[in-house]
């Protein structure tokens, strides 16, 4: 989603929005989808305005416009439409790259593949290279503070350039077998308390980490309040999958608060094989 924020037309909406209405904006492919009514122009969330980014039915973004609350309905209608306007194609291109990446990913020799997005391909081959260190489809995040699991979370979601990040509980009466989740492509689940997951859950994910493919599937990040080793203990968790989680944990309380040395850390951790923790 960062690549989205630093194009040229991003820029100048962002100038553009900073100079007629004085505020700034935030673009996000993270929000609770049993909150998004996609017939809506624009909501207003506390201080906020947000504005949630479809094409047809396919979420794919929200712009936040911090402290736009207070901006007359004219100005939110206006403003919205000017954003839409500019952030849909951009989150569409994003979303078609991703599927696009995929393909190719799965299917390497295909080349009878032709773009419909021209030298975006360049990006994917870039991507590839980027991401071929990174092999694994779960982080664990261990810690009791909420606040702290969502931001580690979401800072992990950016580095890794995923379309988009649903939490899991949004989506778990949609989800049925280990396919379902594949089908999902290159989005980040985020579970927030492992230990709340029903056992059909627990064992569907299981069975997911046991066969998917980095990195046209789910990446899935699984928070506890609970260590692994409590987890472990009180049999809340399949001794396989424990395994896979003790490879990927990171504990959050241990990470910095600064928010750069933040994102140097996720990098270092994600990047790396885990081993060093």
């Amino acid at each position: 989603m960062h690549k989205v924020m630093n194009t040229a037309a991003m820029l100048r909406l962002r100038g553009i929005v900073q100079s007629r209405y004085g505020k700034g904006l935030q673009v996000s492919s993270m929000m609770n989808l049993q909150d998004i009514n996609s017939n809506n122009v624009f909501e207003v969330q506390g201080d906020d305005l947000i504005i949630p980014i479809f094409n047809q039915e396919q979420f794919l973004g929200m712009a936040q416009i911090a402290d736009g609350a207070g901006l007359t309905n004219d100005e939110k209608l206006t403003l919205s439409q000017l954003v839409k306007m500019v952030l849909e194609p951009e989150l569409y291109g994003f979303y078609l790259d991703q599927l696009a990446h995929n393909s190719f990913v799965l299917n390497p020799s295909n080349e009878n593949v032709v773009s419909l997005h021209g030298n975006r391909n360049q990006s994917f081959d870039e991507q590839i290279t980027e991401e071929s260190d990174i092999k694994s489809n779960i982080f664990f995040l261990e810690g009791d503070s909420k606040a702290r699991k969502n931001q580690v979370a979401v800072e992990i979601h950016d580095m890794m350039d995923r379309w988009a990040f649903l939490r899991f509980e949004d989506i778990q009466t949609q989800v049925h077998s280990p396919k379902d989740l594949k089908d999902l492509g290159s989005v980040t689940l985020f579970v927030e308390n492992f230990e709340n997951l029903s056992e059909i859950h627990k064992d569907m994910i299981h069975e997911f980490l046991k066969d998917s493919n980095w990195p046209s599937e789910p990446l899935f990040l699984i928070g506890s309040d609970k260590s692994l080793k409590t987890l472990k203990t009180e049999d809340q968790v399949h001794p396989s999958l424990a395994q896979i989680m003790t490879a990927h944990l990171i504990e959050v309380a241990r990470l910095p608060r600064d928010l750069s040395r933040l994102q140097e850390s996720v990098d270092l951790i994600i990047h790396g094989d885990g081993s060093d923790k």
